[in-house]
């Protein structure tokens, strides 16, 4: 490979410019952009688009990075030895590059268009740069052949099959990934990670195309789980077989075991990979499962520090043990705020009968369900007409977040949060689990905020402004130390009231109590909007003792403000085993948006103002027995001393 190739390549790996490498700013499409050139003396030449100022070039080098360092767009272009000029007066162009060496054509059929050869690229790029400045003419620039992509569908044997990317029975039952890519959009220049255990068939015809050996470790016996996996994340569009979602992104693969190769995976080459899916979790059997530390804080790490600071994006499976009575939020890596937890959903468009719902559950993606199973590839070479569960919703979906990245790679893992809740599609609607949250977003614990729509996403992505930093704040740890009714729906509610307001992203409730049966709690929280989540019910197959430091995370109040009052509510629904609730800690997750509500009485905007609308809004959640009018004694019921209290401290003011 020549050094001009080879700087090319890393370019379109997303790496910075060489200091070899021979960059011009070339007036182009109305615009000057920067350019990385094949061969700047032949008559044409293959060149990359970098996104680089003009300012930056000295002498055909780039002389400083700046912010995360220069990139390719997609796609090469070609450049050719020819200028093009736009003016009303022929004898003006003439006069202008008398000595350059070219003679003048009109363009035929255009009006004040005008050609010039130079016989060369960079003494054209040099011409169209000097007659930019000619008072006689109005545009000059370079003649060149940008990217284009035919508009043409996959010719792979079995696409017609997948009709979870293109369904010709039903159009748009389906992730619309077709007009990504026509728009030149396929996953290249991003790395998509599939961790398991075992490995998937690294030599598949089908894969190996994608496949980056050099960041994925050899196995042995690989799987057809996660050769399935990659599959839908990832198969190369060449003619045979299957299409991945993101066709053109590169695969690796990260292999998980005890904690701390599950850690390392998680890890691994975070620098390269910018999309980990993990299509598994603990068993799917209804119990909450404790954490590996070192597990989550590989996870922690991951979206601090890979892909250059802008954080991995780790893409999960929901589970499969809807059942089982099993949920997402049992679930402490997929329920984790920094992954995705995704659900399934047939071709029917509804909830498929394994994927399990939660608070945790951000959106859903097409898998088995209705009557039609996932198409991909397997081992030996072959292809499954018959994959499913959230293990192929995951991919899915990762394969969706690949073209984000590429559309946009400047992306940070809550900026892919963010737009993947913006732009999901509400499916099923008759369900009556859609609610509106106090931002005005419907959403539903087994849908999420909808199902991934891969062109409504990748459009938000390509014009996004980065989210402002995150903001945490929490509550402290609040003691209860209450017994807990034993087999009674009544249970234990405690309220906490918060003055600062985050734009919500995420809330965490981390739980205390004593129990010899877990599975006997329902924990539910409730927003001062009226959001619940619910985070726990009564499973009788979790036989489980204590929630011990238990981390359940909600995205359902996705958009609220953290400011005014939150209720958590413990209940014992099964008589026989006591149980003791004995303190619990609330995190709130999201965008600072300065001050909250002065106290429990300041109810509405402006806060920290009393006025009539707080008036008003006491009124109402009294009316409604809602537990923030709750002001005196005897607590848990609302009567007139609640009133006579809510009057005192209105007359009071803000402190």
């Amino acid at each position: 490979m020549n050094t001009r190739k080879a700087v090319s390549v890393c370019l379109l790996a997303g790496l910075a410019v060489s200091a070899s490498a021979e960059v011009v700013a070339v007036p182009v499409a109305g615009r000057i952009a920067v350019f990385d050139l094949d061969a700047p003396g032949a008559v044409s030449s293959s060149a990359v688009r970098l996104d680089a100022r003009p300012s930056a070039i000295r002498n055909g080098h780039i002389a400083a990075l700046e912010g995360h360092g220069p990139r390719a767009f997609n796609g090469a272009w070609t450049l050719t030895d020819r200028v093009l000029i736009r003016a009303t007066d022929a004898a003006a162009v003439a006069r202008a590059i008398a000595g350059d060496g070219g003679s003048l054509e009109p363009v035929p059929g255009v009006h004040s268009w005008f050609a010039v050869r130079t016989g060369r690229v960079d003494t054209a790029i040099a011409l169209a740069s000097r007659l930019r400045g000619d008072p006689a003419i109005s545009l000059a620039e370079l003649d060149a052949a940008a990217p284009i992509t035919t508009r043409d569908l996959p010719t792979d044997n079995y696409f017609n099959l997948q009709w979870h990317l293109y369904d010709t029975i039903f159009p748009g039952v389906d992730a619309h990934v077709v007009p990504v890519w026509n728009a030149g959009i396929t996953g290249e220049g991003v790395t998509i990670c599939i961790v398991e255990s075992n490995g998937f068939q690294l030599d598949h015809p089908d894969l190996v195309a994608n496949v980056n050996t050099d960041i994925s470790p050899a196995t042995t016996f690989p799987s057809s789980h996660m050769t399935s996996v990659a599959g839908i994340a990832a198969a190369a569009r060449n003619g045979m077989g299957v299409v991945g979602t993101a066709y053109g992104a590169q695969l690796s693969q990260a292999l998980i075991g005890a904690s701390f190769q599950t850690a390392a995976a998680l890890g691994l080459h975070n620098e390269i990979n910018d999309v980990k899916n993990n299509s598994w979790g603990p068993i799917d059997d209804g119990n909450i499962d404790p954490p590996s530390p070192l597990v989550m804080d590989a996870i922690a790490t991951g979206v601090a520090e890979g892909r250059g600071g802008l954080g991995e994006v780790y893409v999960w499976a929901g589970g499969n043990g809807a059942g089982a009575h099993d949920r997402v939020d049992y679930d402490p890596y997929a329920s984790s705020r920094y992954t995705i937890a995704v659900g399934a959903i047939g071709d029917d468009e509804i909830q498929s009968d394994y994927s399990e719902p939660g608070s945790s559950l951000l959106v859903c993606a097409y898998s088995n369900g209705g009557s039609l199973g996932i198409t991909s590839t397997n081992l030996n070479g072959g292809y499954t007409f018959s994959f499913g569960g959230t293990s192929a919703a995951s991919p899915l979906t990762a394969g969706v977040v690949a073209l984000m990245l590429q559309a946009n790679p400047s992306l940070t893992w809550r900026d892919v949060q963010h737009i993947l809740v913006d732009t999901a599609r509400m499916v099923d609607p008759g369900d009556e689990r859609w609610t509106p949250n106090g931002d005005g977003r419907m959403v539903n614990e087994a849908y999420g905020f909808g199902v991934v729509d891969a062109s409504a996403a990748v459009a938000l992505a390509q014009g996004w402004s980065t989210v402002a930093p995150e903001t945490s704040l929490s509550t402290g740890v609040i003691p209860v130390n209450e017994a807990i009714p034993d087999g009674s729906a009544d249970g234990v509610d405690r309220t906490v009231f918060v003055n600062d307001n985050v734009r919500l992203e995420s809330v965490e409730l981390i739980m205390n109590a004593t129990t010899l049966y877990v599975g006997d709690l329902e924990i539910t929280l409730t927003s001062p909007d009226g959001t619940a989540s619910p985070l726990a019910v009564q499973r009788l197959n979790d036989s489980g003792d204590d929630l011990i430091n238990t981390v359940f995370t909600s995205t359902r109040h996705w958009g609220e403000l953290s400011g005014g009052t939150w209720t958590v509510h413990v209940a014992d629904r099964r008589a026989g085993i006591e149980a003791t609730w004995q303190d619990f800690e609330l995190r709130f997750h999201g965008v600072a948006q300065g001050p909250g509500p002065c106290g429990p009485i300041d109810f509405a905007e402006p806060f920290g103002v009393l006025d009539l609308a707080d008036l008003s809004g006491f009124v109402v959640a009294f009316l409604t027995g809602d537990p923030s009018a709750d002001f005196a004694e005897p607590f848990g019921e609302l009567t007139g001393e609640d009133i006579t209290e809510f009057v005192a401290q209105f007359n009071q003011g803000c402190p």
